[in-house]
């Protein structure tokens, strides 16, 4: 990779908009083309992974070396649909010409009623062969032969039984239905015919009856009653069943016990797994079983864990620590399909396990594992840490050790980084700078991909450290210098003209940026990316009509892309077309489940279209997928507190502000809805406009004089913008103190000054629905 390259992938992962397994996707179809002879650069095969609106900042903020840990979810094979038409077969009586004869004296009609060839396939096509068979039964029961009634109906009930097993073993129940619907219905009709045929013509012809159709459909009614219960119950006793007794330690987390193992074991392994990160923020269900004397741990994985001898042997060391975890007690880590079938058995054994380190939490899913060190060793790595970028909101494991050889610290990525220079790089300048925090001291620096395997062994010192706090963020302007160059190099590929035209378009030269994109369509008319950036340019100028063609085209060509779905669901909504843009939102969802991005945007339409409650789900989708993230924590207690549910928007207003204490706003509201003024207090000092609203709280400062000091902004928009602030929460603790006029009064003024993306607005906007007049 060159440069510009590096840079690209490496912020990617770092701000999940590429995951490892894209990476080393278009890593392996790289080598494969070039050992076809037909080389390709590795940017140009990542294109249609990446969301249309990241390029710009990329192109801005680029990288920091830390990305090297990177983050997602594997992507999912797009479902294959089979749309099977339905069959209708026709089935009408054959026409037979019965023997004439002419008895004399005419004979008596039989007293008897037998059932038609085509009531015994109306049966079978209500209630399977089943049916069929005892209607058959019947006749000839009828016609005095018991034996060969009970025949006919034990065929009817194998034939079921027949079609059934096939269905089932196909792997779907709608192929035993359509079996059931089809081949049973000829395969009866046909048998009826042979067996019964003329019998039933001879009958009519000397005046027999036929049995009515209302008996023939409570025959069918009855047989379909039995074929599903029969089916139900085969379900019911195939199904493997996870054990009566749980706990449940998060969302779709569970650990099962049973055997001799108490739910008191069951919790111990709960809070053990959670201490070291095996739940994180997925589902996941696992079976704890036997005694102190021998431990089963069951472990329902994806298939193929078992054959990857890396995720066993992480198992494995998982099963050491149990076992120590419970005092020695040997155990067996299973590792089972979704049926619980299992395919490994690990036997682990407490002497075996690694010392155990102290965890130190640094952040939601983020620690420190100390052996031999401090904690107040732990928290100052996770400062250089976090000013140095490494950590942010993913989940984040580093190991810090001292032995007689001095520090070691060990961080898990999720690639190969060995074979970009340009991170390896800057893993050595993250090194140095620990180096430098630790005392000047030499450092090993240790990577590690998630199973622990080290990777790459950097000893650094704090000449390594770079001088610049921001060595890791390039310059746009040079970046775009870099692209030119590259294009005057080899004016035939695109990838630099997508790069030059992100950086283009960020700074706001639609023009230029157009005409990068329509380059790199001219070079590589069947590349995704391209359609998807310029649709995203369209619809920033307005083109809404362009977005969408441009949209169409990328998923023409790339059906399951994230951000082409998400792209033309923000085009249509411009278009007027809610329902399209919310199916287009969903397919985003769909296609990057991991993505907590496609939720809040899915999130914030929803509350465009005034589905508060809508919108509220999605944003808590997108906190179980990023529990960091203030703004998903923000945009969700906004939307608790427009539905009336005060509590919870409380509890999410203190978190925002756990998340991020430097943002007062949320002071605010949790004053509002708990009376608890006293944190204000600080910011009335600031002198800025937020000291005035914390004034008005803390009621130093009267409505006159708070309307006064938003009116004194000198530019419109901020005069407006303060105006919507002054008269919501006016109109807010007016509405407290009882003095709903007043309140109504407030509130209308805030609606009328059209700062519509404020939440005072929609606050204020909704109150005066609901406040008597």
């Amino acid at each position: 990779m060159d440069a510009a390259e590096e840079i690209v992938v490496r912020h990617a992962l770092d701000r999940g908009w590429l995951t490892p397994e894209q990476l080393r996707g278009a890593q392996t179809r790289q080598q494969q083309l070039l050992r076809e002879g037909r080389p390709a650069p590795l940017l140009k095969l990542l294109l249609d992974a990446l969301p249309p609106e990241c390029l710009p900042e990329l192109t801005q903020l680029y990288h920091e070396a830390g990305s090297a840990q990177g983050r997602g979810a594997p992507s999912v094979p797009a479902p294959v649909v089979v749309e099977r038409a339905p069959v209708h077969e026709e089935f009408a009586p054959v026409e037979a010409t019965p023997e004439e004869f002419a008895p004399d004296p005419p004979p008596e009609p039989p007293s008897y009623a037998l059932h038609s060839v085509g009531s015994v396939g109306l049966a079978t096509f209500l209630g399977s062969p089943l049916a069929g068979g005892a209607l058959l039964g019947l006749n000839y029961r009828r016609l005095g032969q018991t034996g060969a009634g009970w025949l006919a109906f034990g065929v009817g009930a194998l034939a079921t039984a027949l079609l059934l097993v096939l269905g089932v073993k196909v792997g779907s129940m709608a192929m035993a239905s359509t079996a059931l619907a089809g081949i049973s219905l000829a395969g009866t009709l046909a048998a009826a015919k042979a067996l019964q045929g003329d019998t039933i013509d001879d009958h009519t012809d000397r005046g027999g009856r036929l049995a009515s159709r209302g008996a023939v459909a409570g025959t069918g009614l009855l047989g379909l009653l039995l074929l599903i219960l029969s089916v139900g119950g085969w379900t019911f006793l195939s199904t493997p069943r996870l054990p009566a007794t749980k706990i449940t330690i998060g969302p779709g987390q569970h650990v099962y016990y049973e055997d001799g193992a108490t739910r008191a074991k069951a919790r111990l392994l709960g809070r053990y797994l959670q201490e070291i990160g095996f739940f994180q923020d997925r589902p996941a269900d696992v079976i704890l079983a036997g005694t102190s004397a021998q431990l089963v741990v069951s472990f329902v994985v994806k298939d193929g864990v078992w054959d990857k001898p890396k995720l066993t042997k992480a198992f494995l060391a998982l099963g050491q620590g149990i076992s120590q975890k419970f005092d020695g007690a040997p155990t067996d880590v299973r590792l089972c399909d979704e049926n619980l079938e299992a395919h490994a058995v690990l036997h682990a054994f407490a002497e075996d396990a690694p010392p155990e380190r102290e965890r130190v939490s640094v952040g939601p899913n983020q620690a420190i594992l100390c052996g031999g060190t401090t904690e107040a060793e732990a928290r100052r790595l996770a400062d250089v840490l976090k000013e140095a970028g490494f950590i942010r909101q993913q989940p984040v494991e580093v190991l810090l050790d001292r032995d007689e050889e001095g520090l070691e610290v060990s961080v898990v990525v999720r690639r190969a980084v060995t074979r970009d220079p340009g991170v390896v790089s800057g893993l050595r300048g993250l090194g140095g700078r620990i180096a430098r925090a630790f005392g000047g001291a030499s450092v090993k620096f240790v990577v590690r991909d998630p199973n622990f395997e080290v990777l790459l062994t950097l000893t650094v010192t704090p000449e390594d450290a770079p001088p610049n706090q921001a060595y890791w963020i390039r310059d746009p302007a040079q970046i775009a210098r870099e692209c030119t160059e590259a294009i005057q190099a080899d004016p035939n590929l695109p990838v630099p003209y997508l790069s030059r035209g992100g950086i283009r378009a960020a700074a706001g030269d639609a023009e230029g940026a157009l005409a990068d994109y329509e380059k790199a369509i001219e070079l590589a008319p069947d590349l995704a990316q391209s359609y998807t950036l310029r649709g995203s340019l369209r619809l920033e100028g307005g083109d809404a009509d362009g977005a969408v063609a441009d949209f169409d085209r990328a998923l023409e060509l790339a059906p399951e892309c994230a951000s082409a779905h998400l792209g033309r669901a923000q085009a249509k909504g411009k278009q007027g077309d809610p329902r399209g843009a919310l199916a287009d939102f969903s397919k985003a969802v769909a296609c990057d489940p991991a993505d907590s991005r496609h939720c809040s945007a899915r999130g914030a339409f929803k509350k465009k279209q005034g589905d508060l409650r809508g919108a509220a789900e999605d944003y808590s989708l997108a906190i179980q997928l990023a529990p960091g993230n203030r703004d998903y924590v923000r945009s969700r207690a906004i939307l608790f507190a427009l539905l009336g549910d005060r509590e919870q928007s409380l509890r999410d207003y203190r978190r925002v502000f756990e998340l991020d204490p430097q943002e007062p706003y949320p002071l605010l509201w949790i004053a509002a809805f708990s009376g608890e003024t006293s944190a204000l207090k600080p910011w009335v000092q600031k002198g800025d406009w937020f000291a005035n609203l914390a004034g008005f709280f803390l009621r130093t400062v009267d409505t006159d004089e708070l309307l006064r000091r938003a009116n004194a902004h000198p530019e419109e928009k901020g005069r407006q913008e303060q105006l919507c602030e002054a008269h919501g929460f006016s109109g807010l603790l007016a509405e407290l103190d009882g003095e709903i006029p007043r309140a109504r009064e407030q509130y209308t003024a805030c609606v009328a000054t059209g700062v519509d993306n404020y939440i005072e607005y929609d606050w204020a906007q909704v109150r005066l629905k609901e406040l008597p007049r």
